[in-house]
């Protein structure tokens, strides 16, 4: 959600305007998902001596998590804007978690934002061709859905955060 960028709003959007909304997600998913494990391999690559270069705590703290926790660490970095895409991937390739945790944390974690981001775009090119009220009416349900993801993701790493030793 939040954690895409707007390059990659950008092109979610244009993906399902000219493939629709299902393989519009499927196919930003899958190049979204390329891109993490490019970089997932080259973190893996370069090890743990590009991790303790990385500035900040708050990063440090996130990939400790991800490598105790595994999959729900990796969804709460993808759904939450801890640090850009790439750095995230980097150093989660350098953290020594699992690939598969990688991937499948990965995977839940893009999955409603990309979803979201997809029918948004779909609606805007549907509203463009056939501009009606209800058509208009979609489009706002579906930005309301995104501001609510965004809220619950928020509140759901709060809770967290209040329970961490």
């Amino acid at each position: 959600m939040t954690r895409l960028t707007l390059g990659a709003r950008t092109l979610i959007f244009a993906t399902a305007a000219v493939f629709g909304p299902w393989f519009g997600a499927l196919y930003s998913a899958f190049g979204a998902l390329s891109s993490a494990l490019v970089m997932y391999g080259v973190g893996a690559r370069f090890g743990t001596d590009a991790l303790a270069r990385l500035p900040g705590p708050r990063l440090k703290r996130a990939l400790q998590a991800v490598r105790t926790r595994g999959v729900p660490a990796v969804v709460t970095l993808r759904l939450l804007p801890v640090a850009p895409f790439t750095l995230v991937n980097l150093a989660a390739g350098a953290s020594a978690i699992r690939l598969t945790d990688f991937v499948i944390g990965t995977v839940l974690g893009m999955a409603p934002g990309v979803t979201l981001m997809a029918v948004m775009g779909d609606r805007v090119a549907s509203l463009f061709s056939h501009p009606t009220l209800g058509e208009l009416g979609l489009l706002a349900l579906c930005v309301v859905a995104w501001i609510a993801l965004a809220f619950s993701a928020q509140a759901l790493l709060s809770r967290r955060r209040g329970r961490a030793p």
